[in-house]
C-alpha cells in the first residue's frame, strides 16, 4: 500500500485494503508458509469487514474516491512499466544471442573449442544436439506431406467418397514428421535439412 499517504484515505479503509492485498499476494505464492484454507478464511473475513465498512461509510466519499483514483493510476503505470520491462528483456536476450553467435563464429574460425578465463570461467563451443533444423517451402511440398483440416456438413462427412464435397479449409500446414521421414529416404521437393550449427556454453 506504499504511496497511499499521498492521498486522503481514512486509516480504516487503507488498513483493510492493505490487509486484503497482502493476503491475496500470499495466496498466490508458489509455496505459501500457511495452509490455503487458512489464508482463504482470512481473505473472507477481510472482505466481510470491507463490505461492512463501505456500507457504513460510503457516504464519506473522500476515502473511497481517493483509493479508486490511486489504484487506477498505479494500475495504468504498472502496465506501462511491464511493457517497458518486457521490451528491455527482449533487447537483452537478443543482444546475448548475438554475442554468443559472434563468439562461436570467431572460435570456429580459429579452430577453438574452449576458452578459459580467470576464476574458472569457461566458454565452450559445442554442436547443437537434437534434430537438424527443417527448412520447408510449403508451396512446393507434395500434397501427401501436408496436413489439412477441413469443415464439412454432417451428411457430407457420412459419405466422404462421393463427389461434390463441400469442404471449408480451416488449416493447411506442412506435416513435419512425414517430411522428416521422407527426407530419410530421399530428396523432397520444397524441403531439406539444415545444419545443426553450434552454440556457446558459459560455465
Amino acid at each position: 500500500m506504499s504511496g497511499l499517504s499521498l492521498w486522503t484515505i481514512e486509516d480504516s479503509l487503507a488498513t483493510l485494503l492493505g490487509a486484503r492485498e497482502e493476503l491475496m499476494a500470499e495466496s498466490q505464492q508458489p509455496n505459501p508458509t500457511r495452509e490455503a484454507a487458512e489464508i482463504s478464511t482470512e481473505i473472507a473475513e477481510v472482505e466481510k469487514a470491507l463490505a461492512e465498512y463501505l456500507a457504513r461509510e460510503v457516504a464519506k466519499v473522500d476515502g473511497v474516491h481517493s483509493y479508486l483514483r490511486w489504484a487506477e493510476a498505479n494500475a495504468s503505470a504498472a502496465r506501462v512499466e511491464a511493457q517497458q520491462m518486457a521490451e528491455r528483456a527482449r533487447r537483452l536476450e537478443s543482444g546475448a544471442k548475438r554475442l554468443r553467435q559472434m563468439c562461436c563464429d570467431i572460435m570456429a574460425q580459429r579452430g577453438l573449442k574452449r576458452l578459459e578465463g580467470t576464476g574458472g570461467r569457461v566458454l565452450l563451443r559445442r554442436g547443437n544436439g537434437g534434430l537438424a533444423p527443417l527448412n520447408v517451402q510449403p508451396e512446393m511440398l507434395p500434397i501427401e506431406l501436408r496436413d489439412v483440416v477441413v469443415r464439412v456438413r454432417g451428411d457430407v462427412a457420412a459419405d466422404m467418397e462421393r463427389e461434390g464435397w463441400a469442404l471449408e479449409r480451416l488449416n493447411d500446414e506442412p506435416s513435419n514428421g512425414r517430411i522428416r521421414a521422407a527426407l530419410a529416404v530421399g530428396p523432397v521437393p520444397g524441403a531439406n535439412l539444415g545444419e545443426r550449427g553450434e552454440s556457446l556454453q558459459v560455465k
